[in-house]
């Protein structure tokens, strides 16, 4: 079994960049949520979980711990290294 653990970042308090009417952590929440659905309905042998799956504020250090403690491999949605263990 494959284990994806998606962070989407942002969220609550923590808006992300903002323009043009759209926040990232809108636009992050949504990608995320949208490879979660097509992962979980197009393939098989594949566990994903999220950081996140509504605008709440998650902490970097409580969005790593969750990904070691479920043993997921990490996907980013920016350019910040990973510090999972279990980071792919």
């Amino acid at each position: 079994m494959v284990k994806i653990f998606l962070d989407p970042g942002h969220g609550g308090n923590d808006a992300g960049a903002v323009g043009n009417g759209l926040l990232e952590k809108d636009i992050t929440l949504f990608i995320a949520l949208e490879i979660n659905r097509l992962l979980q309905n197009e393939y098989e042998g594949v566990s994903v979980q999220l950081s996140r799956t509504k605008d709440e504020t998650v902490s970097l250090d409580e969005r790593t711990d969750r990904a070691n403690q479920w043993g997921g491999g990490c996907i980013r949605r920016d350019s910040r290294e990973c510090r999972w263990r279990h980071g792919v």
